[in-house]
């Protein structure tokens, strides 16, 4: 992860469909770990202890647990429709509205028009105290890894802010032990 122009090491597990775990290495306090089982989500802070996640932090964790989330636009959107194409930044798009249900706050899915990959996601989220924050995320540096290709670098930018995940490697098929994706708390 960098933000900042700091660097900081971790290592994100994930099992098909729904399964998260995510290890982040701070210098100080120390690691962060995150997860979601499918169905509850939860974090691991090096200080404060464990707690089980609700509301907004657990739709926001269990929505970015998806494998592969554009196989499952349907799963996690009711209301689908085709947008208007556009080019951003020379590159001509595709794009997907989608909101969880009629009336509610969509997010755009941007695909690369020559080779169908998403190429960006633009939404506002609830950021609580700080209210309404557009959140573009924009993935990058495509690579293929037995067969399937995926993004090996993903910026997401807020209005302060821009956090890079850059993916050193990539390994599918990797066993975890019973219970791996669970609280461990």
């Amino acid at each position: 992860i960098e933000r900042n122009q700091a660097k900081i090491p971790f290592v994100q597990s994930q099992q098909a469909p729904n399964l998260l775990r995510t290890e982040t290495f701070f210098p100080r306090p120390g690691t962060l770990t995150q997860g979601f089982d499918g169905t509850t989500g939860w974090i691991l802070h090096p200080t404060q202890g464990g707690r089980k996640l609700a509301g907004r932090e657990l739709a926001a964790l269990s929505a970015g647990a998806w494998l592969r989330p554009e196989e499952h636009v349907a799963e996690m959107f009711a209301v689908r429709q085709l947008g208007e194409p556009r080019t951003v930044e020379g590159h001509p798009m595709l794009a997907l509205e989608l909101s969880e249900r009629q009336g509610a706050r969509p997010e755009t899915w941007l695909f690369d028009a020559d080779t169908a990959l998403l190429a960006r996601i633009e939404k506002t989220v609830d950021a609580g105290p700080q209210g309404l924050v557009p959140v573009v995320q924009i993935f990058e540096d495509y690579r293929t890894v037995d067969g399937v290709t995926l993004p090996f670098r993903i910026r997401t930018k807020l209005p302060t802010v821009e956090s890079i995940l850059q993916f050193d490697k990539i390994e599918h098929n990797v066993a975890f032990p019973a219970g791996f994706f669970a609280a461990p708390f």
